[in-house]
Order: structure tokens, then sequence, then C-alpha cells
């Protein structure tokens, strides 16, 4: 071997991870499932796969791969792993129980996120575990999307997770995640990455999309975003769509939801526009008012007695 293990592994859902150094200096993320996991064809496959995925993506934001014995999955005498690169960082979980972050900071990392995400789903390949503790932010600044784990990319079906597990994770269950449901796409990724939005900005969980009250995540409390009334309006624009219950409903690809991060930025940057837009809006509601319509009825109607 051309690398040394330094330090603690920790352990993840699947597998532990541990700190290697390579010969040449370099430092890296060594995986291995845990040994009760071992044995078991599909999840010798299932990490198989998420190697796979990280290989075929190759971009940043996700970590590199540096090597692996995982063409030899179907062994259950070989103990297998894999190592890519490791993110010199914090989680968001750890990096946002520091103090509240910056609305513009907030925005900067969801849409890092819609980037990383946006190639992903090019590629073929879903996440489905989208939370605080999977992703990184570096030193640096820079996000990483980690833990590819139950990501879907191969479709071999002899080999899928039974549809009696639930899958995804407990920062934002989602109902097509449910045990006996499995019926997913990348709305789901787009939406756990909404529930990224709301943890950054409140330090809440979502944890499910309907409360027992019939109430969604940013209905459940009263909180200051710490922006101005039309950006708060714009959150909540955000939220209403991103957590629907019924996934057809919600924002369908990251590029529908970067549209409306792209507008709340622009009130963000230009304060003084507060007014201008107040008033769009006015005239916006005014036209969808049923006093409109009602105006609308009567004027077809005075145009239909005169001409007779």
């Amino acid at each position: 071997m051309n690398w040394s293990i330094i330090g603690k592994s920790v352990g993840g859902g699947q597998g532990k991870i541990s700190k290697v150094e390579f010969h040449d200096g370099r430092t890296g993320a060594l995986k291995k499932l845990h040994d009760r996991n071992s044995a078991n064809k599909s999840n010798r496959y299932r990490f198989c796969n998420e190697y796979k995925a990280l290989e075929v993506l190759n971009i940043s934001g996700v970590p590199n791969i540096y090597e692996s014995n995982t063409t030899e999955w179907e062994d259950k005498e070989v103990e297998l792993y894999f190592i890519c690169e490791w993110v010199v960082g914090k989680n968001l979980n750890e990096w946002r129980q520091n103090s509240p972050p910056a609305i513009n900071e907030v925005i900067n990392i969801v849409n890092s996120l819609l980037d990383i995400l946006e190639q992903c789903h090019d590629a073929g390949i879903l996440h489905r575990d989208i939370k605080p503790d999977n992703i990184m932010r570096s030193e640096a600044g820079e996000i990483y999307l980690v833990d590819f784990g139950i990501a879907k990319f191969d479709d071999n079906t002899s080999l899928k997770t039974s549809r009696q597990v639930e899958l995804g994770n407990r920062f934002l269950r989602l109902p097509e995640y449910a045990s006996g449901n499995h019926a997913f796409d990348a709305t789901s990724d787009i939406t756990q990455v909404v529930g990224i939005l709301y943890f950054l900005l409140t330090g809440v969980s979502p944890r499910i999309l309907i409360d027992s009250d019939g109430k969604y995540p940013h209905k459940r409390e009263s909180y200051d975003y710490g922006v101005s009334p039309k950006a708060s309006r714009q959150l909540d624009r955000i939220f209403d769509i991103g957590f629907q219950y019924n996934k057809l409903r919600r924002f369908q690809s990251a590029k529908i939801l970067r549209e409306l991060i792209i507008c709340l930025q622009e009130i963000l940057d230009k304060p003084e526009m507060e007014e201008d837009m107040d008033e769009l809006d006015d005239i916006r509601d005014f036209f969808a008012s049923e006093k409109l319509k009602e105006s609308d009825y009567k004027l077809a109607l005075f145009k239909e007695v005169s001409d007779s």
C-alpha cells in the first residue's frame, strides 16, 4: 500500500471512514463497509455503485476518487474499500452551530448545491440523502456534497433496495421515500435542498413536510429571517412550493428553484426597489382578484346588452 491510516475511524450509515495519508503527502478518506454489511450482496453492490457514481461525476463539489478495489465486489472474501479526496472543513451541521450565517452566504451555499445537483442529475445520478451532515464547507468556503451511499445510479433491478425499507434521512422525511413507495426522481433531491435552505436560516431541521396539525415546516413557528418584508415573502414563496406534500407540485428541477433564488438575491441587492416591487405585487393581486373578475363580467354584460 502507498498510504497509511492516521486517526480513528468514524462510523456512518453503511460504512466507516478513516483518514489516510499517501506517501506523496496527499490525504484521503478511506471508506469501508461495516463488518455487519460486508457479506451482504446488495450492500456490496451499493458500495460499488457509490464508488462508480463518484468516478463518473468527477466534478467540482464532489470528492475526487483516488483508488479502490470495488471491481471485486462479488467476492465476499474481499474487504471492499475506496479512497476519495479528504475535504478539510466542517459539515453544515457543525458550521451552522457557530452563529446564524448571513443571508448572502446562505444563498451562495444553496446555489453551489444546485450546481452540483444539476450535474449529478444530468449524469443520471440521484443523491437521495441530502442533509447538513452530508454537505461539507471547506476552509476556503467551497461546498462539497458527500456520501453517495444510497445514491440511485444503476438500475440493476435484482439488487435494488427493498420497497419495504424506508429511504432518505430523518432531516427531512419524504413521502416518496416511505416504506412501500419508493417513487422518486430529481424532485426529491431538490426538496431536500429547500430543507437545507430552511435549516441554514432557522437552525431547525424540517423533519417532515406536514405535521399532525397540517402545517408545513415554515408555518409551524414564526421566524425572523433577518431580511426585509419583501425578501421574507419571497422566501415564503420558495417554501410554499418546495415543501408541498404532493411532489408534482414541488420544484421539478434545480433550474426552477434557482430562478426564485435569483429573484431573492435581486431583492436583497436592490432594497430601493422595495416600494416599486410592492406596487407591482399590488397590481398582480388586483389582476388576480375577484373584484377584477366581477368588473370584467359587468363590462362583458354591458357590451352584450349594447350590441343587442
